[in-house]
């Protein structure tokens, strides 16, 4: 499957068919996970979803752990997958339509990681990343350590605007927001790897942003924690 994609219930004239039975399998790469969100949402109310439904699975199949079971007019709320695969029911028995539903799915990216060591990568690497992505990650390590951001990939569109990274780039801030001090913004090939980065406290923020164009292999760091 593609990095996002979008699919839907069968309609004829703004209703979906009876009798329906359909299944969608998503697979991302290892390593990765997927969010579904669905942007509409209407079919028959049942108290118990007996009649027609939309339920989700966390893994490949149907057997996979059910994460919901929805009908009516209210969206199931976002979904994150715990692996690579979600797979996704649609049923209808032979009466009452409503518009359906439109779902669209993409590799998440970004989260809150806490510990005293860890690592975070770009999606897909060491493939190409996606293009048009905001990842935001928010690590925290225990209170009164300090965390050392080590960088052991990294390649990542260079941009050559006035020597800033403007297209694709890491953005690191010490504290756990946008607005903390920033501690730089990075971008360009292996031999412009960062050198490890320090936070004055136990909180470090990362933002890695990607443009419509060019798609490198992205990068992998590692953090650990001082006293």
């Amino acid at each position: 499957t593609s990095d996002m994609a979008q699919f839907s219930a069968p309609t004829i004239e703004d209703a979906y068919h009876h009798n329906l039975h359909c299944e969608w399998l998503i697979r991302v790469p290892p390593q990765e996970t997927i969010q579904l969100n669905f942007s509409d949402f209407h079919l028959e109310r049942h108290h118990s979803c007996r009649y027609d439904y939309v339920s989700i699975h966390d893994g490949g199949s149907a057997d996979s752990p059910l994460i919901s079971k929805t009908c009516g007019v209210n969206a199931p709320l976002p979904v994150h997958s715990s692996g690579n695969q979600l797979f996704v029911i649609f049923h209808s028995d032979y009466s009452i339509s409503g518009r359906g539903f439109t779902a669209t799915y993409q590799v998440e990216c970004g989260g809150e990681i806490s510990g005293s060591t860890g690592v975070i990568r770009s999606p897909y690497h060491p493939r190409p990343y996606p293009h048009n992505r905001e990842c935001l990650y928010s690590i925290s390590s225990p209170p009164r350590t300090a965390i050392i951001l080590n960088f052991t990939d990294f390649d990542i569109e260079e941009s050559y605007f006035l020597q800033r990274c403007v297209y694709d780039y890491v953005e690191i801030r010490d504290g756990r927001r946008a607005s903390s001090p920033l501690l730089g913004k990075y971008c360009g090939p292996e031999t412009r790897r960062p050198d490890p980065i320090r936070s004055q406290l136990n909180h470090m923020w990362l933002k890695f942003v990607t443009d419509a164009s060019v798609a490198n292999r992205g990068f992998v760091a590692n953090f650990t924690t001082i006293d």
